[in-house]
C-alpha cells in the first residue's frame, strides 16, 4: 500500500522550464498551486483549520529547528504533528505524529483521499507539492493532533503550506538559496520568507543580516504580529561539546536555561535549539520558564542527514548541506 502511494506521488513530479521568463513563470505557477491546495483542503473540510499550527521556514535550518520544537511539544505530553520536507529514506518521513512516521495503510487511503477531492473538483493531474501539502493536513485532522509543526516546503509565501493562520511563525537563518525563484537579493528571498508571518502570531526570528531582519519586522508591524528577535529577546549564552551532543545555556524570555542537553552537534544547532525554546515558550505564552522535562527533550530530538554520525570506526557523518549557508555552518 505504502509503495502505491508513493507511487502515485512520484508520478505528479514535473520538470520546470527554464528561460528567460522562467522566474515570473514560477511565481505564476506557485500563486497557481498554493490556490489549487486551499480549494481541494476546503473540498475535504478544511482540516488544516482543526488544531493550533507552528509554521517553520528559512533557508537553513528549518528541519532541525521543526524536530527540535516537536520533541519538545511531545515531553510536554501534547499529541504533536511534524511535517518535514525533503525526506532522505522513505516518504513516510516526510508525516510524523509524536515521533512514530505515518503507516504504509494511512498513507496510501490519504493519497486516495486527496486525489479523488482532485478529481471531483476537476484539478487532477495534481502536483507534487499539492499533493503532499493537501495529505499533511488532512493525515494530522483525521489523527486529531493537538498541535501540528509545519515545515515550508520552499519560499513560505507562495507555498503549498501558507494555507494556515499559524499561532507561532518561525523564520530561521535566511541565505541565498532558490535564486532562481525567489531571488535576486536576500531582501527578495526574505519577502517570500516574511509571507508565513500572520495576524496575531508570535514571530519567532533567528539572527539575520540587516536587510533580511528590516523586511521580517515590517511584516510584523503591517500584519500585527509581534516579533521575537535572536539575540535581542532570546539569545544562546554558551555552548559545550559533549559526548553525544553539546550542552547549552539559553536566555529566553522568561528566563534562563542552563546545562540544557542537544543530541545534534554544531553551533548552528545550538542556535536552532535556542529558536526552537522560543518557538514552544511563544505557544504556551509562557511567563515563567518551562518545566526542564520539556527542555530537556532536546536530548532526544533528532535531523537525519544534518552531521548525523553513521559510523564511530572510523568516524563517518553525514551531512544534507546544499546551499552557501549549510556549506559554511558544516565547515
Amino acid at each position: 500500500e505504502y509503495q502505491r502511494g508513493l507511487a502515485a506521488l512520484n508520478s505528479l513530479i514535473r520538470g520546470e522550464r527554464a528561460g528567460p521568463d522562467a522566474q515570473r513563470d514560477r511565481r505564476e505557477r506557485a500563486v497557481r498551486r498554493l490556490e489549487r491546495t486551499k480549494q481541494i483542503l476546503n473540498a475535504l473540510g478544511g482540516p488544516q483549520h482543526t488544531y493550533p499550527t507552528i509554521h517553520v521556514t528559512g533557508t537553513s535550518g528549518k528541519g532541525s529547528t521543526s524536530a527540535a520544537i516537536a520533541a519538545m511539544l511531545t515531553a510536554a505530553g501534547y499529541r504533536t504533528g511534524l511535517r518535514t520536507s525533503p525526506y532522505l529514506q522513505v516518504a513516510t518521513e516526510k508525516l510524523q505524529i509524536s515521533h512514530r512516521l505515518i503507516d504504509g495503510v494511512a498513507f496510501a487511503a490519504a493519497v486516495d483521499e486527496v486525489f479523488g477531492a482532485a478529481d471531483q473538483l476537476g484539478l487532477a493531474p495534481l502536483v507534487y507539492t499539492e499533493a503532499w501539502a493537501a495529505l499533511s493536513y488532512l493525515w494530522f485532522a483525521q489523527r486529531q493532533v493537538d498541535i501540528a509543526v509545519i515545515e515550508v516546503g520552499a519560499g513560505g509565501r507562495f507555498d503549498t503550506t501558507n494555507v494556515i493562520t499559524p499561532d507561532v511563525s518561525v523564520i530561521t537563518s535566511v541565505g541565498m538559496d532558490h535564486v532562481v525563484s525567489l531571488g535576486p537579493t536576500l531582501a527578495d528571498i526574505a519577502w517570500h520568507k516574511a509571507g508565513i508571518i500572520k495576524p496575531g502570531a508570535t514571530a519567532v526570528i533567528a539572527s539575520q543580516s540587516p536587510d533580511v531582519l528590516d523586511v521580517l519586522i515590517r511584516r510584523c508591524a503591517q500584519v500585527g504580529a509581534t516579533p521575537r528577535v535572536f539575540g535581542r529577546d532570546f539569545d544562546l549564552l554558551g555552548r559545550r561539546v559533549a559526548v553525544g551532543g553539546q550542552v547549552l545555556d539559553i536566555r529566553s524570555m522568561t528566563g534562563q536555561y542552563e546545562e540544557v542537553f542537544l543530541s545534534l552537534h554544531g553551533e548552528h544547532q545550538a542556535r536552532n535549539a535556542t529558536l526552537a525554546v522560543a518557538a514552544v515558550e511563544a505557544l504556551l505564552v509562557a511567563e515563567e520558564p518551562l518545566d526542564q522535562a520539556l527542555v530537556d527533550a532536546l536530548g532526544s530530538a533528532m535531523s537525519p542527514g544534518r552531521l548525523e554520525a553513521v559510523s564511530r570506526e572510523p568516524t563517518v557523518l553525514l551531512d544534507a548541506a546544499h546551499n552557501p549557508a549549510g556549506a559554511v555552518s558544516l565547515a
